[in-house]
């Protein structure tokens, strides 16, 4: 009997929340479908292609026609004449395949391929659309009507997906430790602060550095803030400014900032609390929930994804997006309450178990992709039957 042939299209090449589901969801596909033919697309050798390798059967490399903000200007003038080539390659790899998992929505080549195979193909969302290009994409999403994996509720519905087109809300999934040890805060010492991912605007770094500064120089006495991530293309401008921001604050050396890491452990089991200030709504905050798996409960903006994730006042604390003044707040009644940070993190652990352990999220996964395997393969032996009569 022939293998049946999974290709897996991702368009980015780190290891940030959507770049690591990746690799989760891959494991998952191979576990649940052993005998299959897995092949991974990817535009560049890379740390996430090493990662995969254990579980597919091949790695390919080729360009990939990918839609990104800060080259808007570029792709749609310079690169648009590279848009016929990669349409025709994705045809071609779609054609060879029986079924296209595409991981986020910025593979514009496979995205619009994906309208003239709509029985073999797949899409995981990851982004809540924002400005003109989250506009764009939100009506690429809606267009190709494909079966659609969304990574929070917040995110399906502000994609409005017609009734029609199957969808389905998985949260990402963690494998966490086994074992946790709960924050050890007790008012004594400084408060540890950690703030992880990607350093961009949308991230909210520079909303953390303004409430600190807002807070009285007794309270700074008692923190200490990690910042931890890399610029995009090493864009050092902004880099740079949220360092001059932090030497304002009147403790600079409350702030430290460090490099990305793949694997941020050590920074979740030094912390007491996660932050996530996103100044745009996250399609699903993954940092909280790896917050949760080690027992540490978070501070987070009350818009997206984050407010399924951290339950406000059991978990952790939500504030008003955008609002430094109002993360100031939160801030101060974590340091005036270490009881209340064990016991949200304890708690944080408990909702993690429940809801986002690697193993929950990985049955549901098998069940949506085994489903949509089984009605392509039922449509193929329909063809068949057809070319015959």
């Amino acid at each position: 009997m022939r293998r049946f042939d999974i290709l897996c299209v991702h368009p980015h090449y780190d290891l940030y929340g959507s770049d690591r589901c990746f690799i989760e969801s891959i494991a998952s596909l191979r576990a649940a479908f052993p005998d299959a033919r897995i092949r991974v697309l990817v535009p560049k050798h890379c740390k996430l292609s090493i990662l995969v390798k254990p579980f597919v059967d091949e790695v390919s490399v080729a360009p990939l026609w990918v839609i990104r903000k800060r080259y808007l200007r570029r792709l749609i003038t310079r690169d648009l004449f590279r848009l016929p080539h990669a349409l025709s390659r994705a045809y071609a790899r779609f054609r060879a395949s029986d079924l296209v998992y595409i991981n986020t929505v910025t593979a514009i080549d496979y995205m619009v391929v994906a309208c003239l195979f709509r029985r073999k193909a797949i899409l995981h969302v990851h982004e809540a659309p924002t400005g003109i290009v989250g506009w764009a994409l939100r009506l690429l999403v809606r267009a190709i009507r494909v079966p659609t994996i969304f990574n929070s509720t917040a995110t399906r519905e502000s994609y409005s997906l017609p009734a029609a087109v199957p969808s389905y809300v998985l949260y990402n999934g963690f494998r966490g430790p086994d074992a946790v040890e709960l924050s050890t805060y007790d008012g004594l010492r400084p408060l540890r602060l950690l703030m992880l991912g990607r350093i961009n605007r949308g991230k909210g770094q520079d909303l953390l550095i303004e409430a600190c500064s807002r807070l009285p120089r007794s309270l700074l006495d008692c923190l200490e803030v990690r910042i931890v991530g890399s610029t995009f293309d090493a864009q050092l401008k902004l880099e740079e400014d949220l360092h001059h921001r932090a030497k304002a604050v009147p403790r600079s050396d409350v702030i430290r900032f460090e490099p990305f890491v793949a694997d941020p452990s050590a920074h979740f089991q030094w912390c007491d609390l996660a932050v996530v200030p996103s100044r745009v709504p996250e399609g699903f905050g993954r940092v909280a929930v790896e917050a949760m798996a080690f027992g540490r409960a978070s501070i987070v903006a009350a818009h997206g994804g984050l407010t399924e994730i951290v339950v406000d006042q059991e978990t952790g604390w939500h504030f008003a997006p955008n609002d430094p003044q109002a993360l100031a707040d939160c801030i101060c009644r974590a340091l005036n309450s270490p009881e209340t940070v064990t016991a949200f993190g304890q708690a944080g652990r408990l909702r993690f178990e429940t809801l986002f352990a690697a193993h929950l999220v990985d049955q549901q996964f098998k069940r949506i992709v085994g489903s949509l395997l089984q009605q392509a393969q039922e449509a193929q032996c329909r063809s068949r039957r057809g070319r015959r009569s």
